[in-house]
């Protein structure tokens, strides 16, 4: 019997098995132009931008694989001054903390009141290199400011760049959501009791009020650094047909586990009894 373990024990023999779910990354730009509100809910009232893109977080969530993980970021910041990480990778199914940390992703977390994606990829690459790819990044905004750079303009690769596109050239998917609608809206501001306080001024343009629209052209940009995808967030079947996809959902493909090593362990202890007997 220690012989025919041991001979299966060279064997190629696997079995197959359903690989585990990846880190689902959650990017949200929690500027003041998020609190514009530019949707309706079905019962008539108004949302904000940052409270569609939360529930439509929650839509997504109900559907990723109970084996993944998921990580909140929030950020801020004319050049990406701000990526603060709301929540490390966590389990999906442990919703109590994932709801708790979601209530820090809001306009009085930030630490100024405009954003560019253009610096994103340095604060991403900060901010995640230690964990576990693959990742897939999800970033919620209007696209306000400039797109993603991966390059300078003179042509020439610098080490940043190289040490940029090494790490984004493999283990990622991107997806890009469009929160706003397409003409302008004036953006708030708020008083210390969270209360609504008139609008944020532009004291280099005659005090006006500063307004904000949706900039899809920055957001497509954005993706086309990453060779992502761009979707507008009204596009719910598109951005849960995306979150489906087996590229983005490891557990669809199937993992083989060797056993050989099983049969390694059976048959020496064939051998030890043998020889005790």
């Amino acid at each position: 019997m220690a012989l025919v373990f041991a001979s299966l024990s060279t064997a190629d023999i696997k079995i197959p098995k359903k690989a585990d779910g990846a880190t689902y990354v959650f990017v949200f730009d929690i500027t003041l132009s998020q609190m514009i509100e530019d949707y309706y809910e079905l019962d008539g009232k108004k949302i904000s931008r940052i409270k569609l893109a939360k529930k439509t977080f929650f839509g997504i969530l109900d559907n990723l694989p109970k084996t993944s993980s998921v990580s909140i970021l929030a950020f801020s910041g004319e050049y990406f001054d701000t990526l603060m990480v709301i929540l490390p990778p966590t389990p999906v199914t442990d919703r109590a903390l994932i709801k708790n940390q979601l209530q820090l992703v809001d306009w009085w977390n930030a630490w100024n009141d405009s954003s560019s994606l253009e610096l994103f990829p340095i604060y991403f690459l900060n901010q995640t290199r230690r964990w576990e790819k693959p990742l897939n990044v999800v970033m919620f905004g209007d696209g306000g400011g400039n797109p993603v750079s991966l390059h300078d303009d003179d042509g020439e690769e610098s080490k940043l760049e190289a040490e940029l596109r090494e790490y984004f050239e493999s283990g990622f998917n991107f997806l890009f959501i469009g929160v706003g609608k397409n003409f302008p809206s004036e953006v708030p501001v708020f008083n210390k009791e969270g209360e609504k306080a008139g609008c944020l001024i532009n004291k280099f343009e005659n005090d006006i009020c500063y307004v904000s629209a949706l900039n899809e052209e920055t957001l497509r940009l954005s993706a086309e650094a990453f060779g992502a995808k761009y979707l507008n967030i009204e596009d719910g079947k598109d951005i849960q047909k995306w979150i489906s996809s087996p590229i983005v959902r490891p557990e669809s493909a199937n993992i083989f586990i060797p056993l050989s090593w099983i049969f390694g362990v059976i048959s020496l202890t064939f051998f030890v009894l043998w020889v005790i007997i």
